[in-house]
């Protein structure tokens, strides 16, 4: 275990983060504790108001994190089924969210209402619907086809995201983060954001992404973070402030939908078409640069999700064709960029790239990284590489998949050194520092023991 930070950190950053999603989802039934769901469903605390909400919505069960229900106590890690939550939830439609969001487990009342209760459904573009033997969905849907359940599920009032955005930013504080990189910004976000900071509310300094979780919406996306930055271009000192648009090139690898070079060695998804399963790729090649041109065309910077290592090398290359073919060599940013491969780093330099990484990551995919991913898993957190490089690198927590924590991320960099990964030469501390510190001057956090003790905001101490 590393040592307790203690010191001062000048504009405390996390650099990717889901603002909305951190206040929605810590009032969701929580399912971080599932071990064995036949067990432990009935056991469930279900508040009155969710249940009388028309679904049932929770986050954070792990398959990695099951066990047997005998004496041994042997480990599961399959995913679960519908008929476990049929037998608890028969009457309710039932959407549990994955720990990294990119897997949801549903009931058949959701399945039905989605129009997939059938053998063999139609199968979104880059998503996945896991099948029975009898051709059945299992009740375990993948990335894009998680929008079939999305768009049923009620829509949250203008109100209530001003109230999960306050929320979350009481949890941003806490922990001592005062500046936050937001990768899931809309219309109805902004809005609500710019209300509390014209209210006096809003005490984070705030980076948005517009994100094209559907890529249909790209071109949207593109304009409103094009519109809306231009509203704001004399007030570089705003709080709110528009920092690119975002794509998805693939999934993660706890529910196996990263877009590898190699299969996956311990895949569970039979439903993924292919008897070896290379995780999802959720854009084309041509689609991708097809993207980039046209932010960069605009002086717009891209943030592209990345988990894999064939979609970090996608990424890379799509990028440095635009560059080389069309002259344009914009802002690029990888999302998370947990496997690379050397060839790919080698390549980085000749572009104006950030990886976004999350070593806290790290703490809950080391059980089962070199089980999943083979020879592989020696790619995996090359941040000493990326340093050496001369990459940037920014450090987050992903928050709601994991909590914003410096001290997580001080651990997970120690225990990765211990198991023969090398450190960044970097201090973890400064990867957390915004680089703008006239960005809400006289802003710091005093840490203690590995907690924020005390924090400054424009100068006025609110915790």
């Amino acid at each position: 275990m590393a040592k307790l930070f203690s010191g001062l950190i000048e504009n405390c950053y996390d650099s990717h983060v889901h603002w909305l999603g951190t206040g929605q989802f810590a009032s969701r039934i929580r399912l971080h504790e599932l071990r064995n769901p036949e067990r432990d469903l009935p056991l469930l605390s279900i508040s009155p108001t969710q249940k009388n909400r028309p679904w049932l919505v929770g986050f954070g069960w792990d398959q990695n994190l099951f066990m047997d229900d005998d004496s041994a106590g042997a480990a599961n890690k399959k995913f679960p089924t519908h008929e476990t939550l049929d037998r608890y939830f028969a009457d309710k439609p039932v959407y549990f969210l994955r720990i990294d969001g990119h897997a949801a487990w549903v009931n058949r009342r959701a399945l039905e209402l989605a129009g997939l209760w059938r053998k063999n459904p139609e199968v979104p573009a880059g998503g996945a619907i896991l099948l029975k033997a009898d051709g059945y969905p299992t009740g375990v849907v993948l990335d894009h086809a998680l929008q079939l359940f999305e768009k049923l599920l009620p829509k949250a009032s203008a109100i209530q995201v001003k109230a999960d955005l306050l929320e979350a930013q009481n949890i941003f504080l806490r922990a001592g983060f005062t500046h936050i990189r937001d990768m899931s910004c809309d219309d109805l976000q902004w809005a609500a954001a710019c209300e509390l900071e014209a209210q006096g509310q809003l005490n984070l300094a705030v980076e948005q992404f517009f994100s094209a979780d559907d890529p249909i919406t790209f071109d949207e996306q593109l304009r409103k973070a094009v519109a809306h930055r231009a509203e704001r271009a004399h007030t570089p000192q705003a709080l709110l402030q528009v920092a690119g648009v975002k794509v998805y090139l693939d999934g993660a690898l706890g529910s196996e939908g990263a877009w590898l070079s190699q299969a996956y060695q311990t895949s569970q998804s039979s439903a993924l078409a292919n008897a070896a399963n290379f995780g999802l790729q959720l854009l084309t090649p041509e689609a991708l640069q097809d993207f980039i041109e046209k932010a960069w065309l605009k002086e717009m910077p891209i943030a592209i999700h990345t988990i894999g290592d064939e979609a970090a090398h996608c990424a890379v290359t799509s990028a440095l064709k635009i560059r080389e073919q069309k002259g344009l060599n914009g802002v690029l940013h990888l999302e998370h960029a947990e496997l690379l491969r050397p060839e790919t780093i080698a390549l980085m330099p000749r572009l104006k790239v950030t990886c976004h990484m999350q070593p806290c990551h790290f703490l809950s995919d080391r059980r089962w990284l070199k089980e999943k991913l083979g020879p592989l898993a020696r790619h995996a957190f090359q941040w000493r590489a990326l340093e050496q490089s001369s990459v940037n690198i920014a450090m987050g927590s992903d928050s709601p998949i994991e909590p914003p924590s410096l001290q997580r991320n001080i651990d997970a960099v120690a225990l990765a050194a211990d198991e023969g990964l090398l450190a960044p030469q970097t201090s973890i501390s400064k990867c957390h520092a915004h680089p703008n510190h006239q960005w809400a001057p006289k802003t710091r956090t005093r840490f203690e023991d590995g907690a924020a003790a005390e924090v400054w905001f424009r100068g006025d101490k609110i915790i």
